[in-house]
């Protein structure tokens, strides 16, 4: 399996008719950028990647990673809930962002790991454990007017929230997280970042400017607008996703040059054939 080639394009900027979007700026700062705030999003101890309110926890596991640049093998701890278990609680978590997004006219798209899953293989990494997404700091804000705390799926499985403390753009490691469309069954998570630049993004697809214009999150990633949109329509994990216009260089961008080529990485090799990651014997 690879990356699904993407299809039809799309500019979240641009809304009904031929008028033209707002500015997309962050909202003013309440307090100075020494002001932290209580940390919204509250993790399981043992699973960072599980929310501490659901789920079943688990003792962390040790396990031998082989460093495929020194040859030296380490021992590192993970969370101890099977893969099998986390892959699909990961596949069933897409499947209702994608249907929840469609029905409430949400745009975002893939991000950090999991766009590079979809690079590899359009599938998640086999060692990762939640899904990035990205969107625009405006959707987040209807996000958060309109849908809080709103539930999904049978039995209101999924519960998507915003985290209170967005409007506070400066760098914030405890707040780094927007919002967050959880499954109330398993714990995990599918972790939703806003970005934002102070020039008009509408006016920029209209006329494209001769410089960089970069968006921002919370965590300091930076973005190329023309990276970034118009995003391309795709699958991942054979459900309906948003992909950045330019997946290669946002990767590189985020990881380095080597990380759209390098086949080997904790203790997987990258099968050319099957175009899946293979777990290799940590001796």
């Amino acid at each position: 399996m690879t990356a699904p080639t993407p299809t039809a394009t799309i500019n979240p900027f641009r809304g009904p008719g031929p008028a033209a979007a707002p500015a997309e700026k962050a909202p003013a700062q309440a307090g100075s950028p020494g002001f932290v705030t209580q940390k919204f999003f509250v993790e399981a101890w043992e699973d960072y990647h599980r929310d501490k309110r659901f789920g079943t926890p688990r003792a962390r596991v040790k396990v031998a990673v082989k460093d495929p640049i020194t040859g030296r093998t380490h021992q590192m701890s993970e969370p101890g809930a099977p893969r099998h278990e986390v892959r699909a609680a990961l596949t069933d978590l897409v499947a209702a962002w994608s249907a929840f997004a469609a029905a409430t006219h949400t745009t975002a798209w893939l991000a950090h790991g999991t766009l590079m899953g979809w690079w590899w293989s359009g599938a998640a990494l086999p060692w990762d454990d939640d899904i990035d997404l990205q969107m625009t700091l405006r959707d987040l804000e209807t996000l958060a007017a309109r849908h809080h705390g709103a539930r999904w799926g049978d039995d209101g499985r999924f519960l998507l929230e915003v985290n209170p403390n967005r409007i506070h753009r400066w760098h914030e490691k405890p707040n780094a997280i927007d919002a967050r469309f959880i499954d109330t069954k398993t714990g995990r998570f599918l972790d939703i970042t806003a970005l934002a630049s102070s020039v008009d993004p509408a006016d920029a697809m209209r006329n494209p400017p001769d410089a960089q214009m970069w968006l921002t999150c919370k965590s300091l990633h930076f973005y190329d607008f023309r990276d970034l949109f118009p995003l391309r329509r795709s699958t991942f994990e054979g459900i309906d996703v948003y992909v950045p216009f330019n997946v290669k260089r946002v990767l590189q961008m985020e990881y380095g040059g080597s990380s759209v080529s390098r086949t080997s990485f904790r203790n997987h090799e990258y099968n050319t054939t099957s175009k899946t990651w293979v777990q290799m014997p940590s001796s």
